[in-house]
């Protein structure tokens, strides 16, 4: 099990009572925080993100406000693990 030090609303995924709907200015996404899993294509739940998140890390090594942390942007088809060093990441 994984342990976050930010949380978020969970969403999607395959359960007997479905979560509520995420909040304005949110959007249901398979967790960028567990990169390789997958998500909700595998019934496992999302999370909802904030739909304009502080971007960080890409060729700038730009850095995240304090108390947020880097992940890889899953919405962008750039991917770390396939040459892509200097793919830009989200701040959650």
């Amino acid at each position: 099990m994984c342990d976050f030090k930010n949380e978020y609303q969970t969403c999607g995924g395959f359960r007997a009572k479905p979560p509520p709907p995420c909040k304005k200015g949110t959007h249901c996404v398979n967790d960028p925080r567990t990169p390789g899993d997958c998500g909700m294509t595998c019934d496992k739940p999302g999370i909802c993100a904030p739909k304009n998140p502080h971007t960080c890390g890409g060729f700038m090594g730009k850095k995240c406000p304090k108390g947020l942390y880097c992940y890889d942007d899953p919405s962008d088809k750039c991917d770390p693990k396939k040459g892509g060093a200097d793919c830009s990441g989200i701040c959650l």
